[in-house]
């Protein structure tokens, strides 16, 4: 097991936990980048079929599209304040891993244009029906598109994907010069776990559906690897989802 972005090889030191919500598997803890990395992490191909049975709005409990935009739309008032100044009519935005399209929903009309991308099929077209916007389901399709943004952003995304470096590398192709990528993603800063240190709010944190866990410092080496030379950082705490969830603005 190696480090995705140092690439230091991890050992049974570096262990965090073994006890995952659902499913089984350890997390190791990069001592030298702070990347936390899950040894036995689901492949897209869950995230396209099961992934929405499983998780949803309710504590460990599936949904469906209608479901997951009639409660996650009224909670998105901290992502507009947050990336909010960066939106004006002139823009255009992607949003990657739309879901119900419950943050486009607001977005779309701070912009000039917004489009989503969801590989779930059936909550990209319910995105795409309620947003009014287009919503890609195929991830050729959005590289084949000769679209560029001025704004990305992904909300809950990053922690999933096979590769972070990978991920945001094809965005970064999909961006305007002096663009923006709007990143959120669950933390070790969270305070359950880095001040309270809560045994049982571990096996809350650590779940089968997340490869990768991150640290202000993880995703400040991660993107300086890649193309971007500035991070602005904030924190918030969202115990609804039950993760600290800081958007990191590059």
């Amino acid at each position: 097991m190696k480090c995705h972005i140092c690439e230091r090889e991890l050992t049974k030191e570096d262990i965090v936990t073994t006890v995952l919500r659902k499913g089984t598997g350890r997390v190791y803890k990069c001592p030298c980048c702070e990347l936390g990395v899950l040894d036995n992490a689901e492949d897209e191909s869950y995230y396209v079929d099961e992934y929405r049975k499983e998780y949803g709005p309710f504590f460990d409990e599936g949904t469906n599209a209608k479901e997951e935009f009639d409660i996650m739309s009224n909670l998105q008032e901290h992502r507009i304040k947050l990336i909010g100044h960066l939106f004006d009519k002139q823009k255009t935005l992607l949003e990657v891993g739309t879901c119900a399209c419950q943050f486009l929903y607001h977005a779309k009309d701070m912009v000039r244009k917004a489009d989503g991308y969801e590989i779930n099929k059936s909550f990209a077209e319910y995105a795409q029906n309620k947003c009014g916007c287009r919503v890609f389901s195929d991830k050729k399709e959005l590289q084949e598109s000769s679209d560029k943004y001025d704004i990305i952003c992904f909300f809950q995304v990053l922690e999933h994907v096979e590769s972070p470096k990978d991920f945001v590398d094809f965005l970064y192709d999909k961006l305007n010069d002096d663009g923006h990528i709007c990143i959120e993603v669950p933390t070790f800063s969270d305070a359950l776990l880095s001040r309270y240190d809560i045994p049982d709010y571990k096996k809350i944190f650590y779940h089968k559906a997340h490869k990768w866990y991150f640290s202000e410092k993880s995703v400040r080496s991660l993107m300086g690897r890649l193309h971007f030379q500035k991070c602005d950082i904030y924190y918030t705490q969202d115990y609804f989802q039950n993760l600290n969830c800081p958007p990191f603005v590059l």
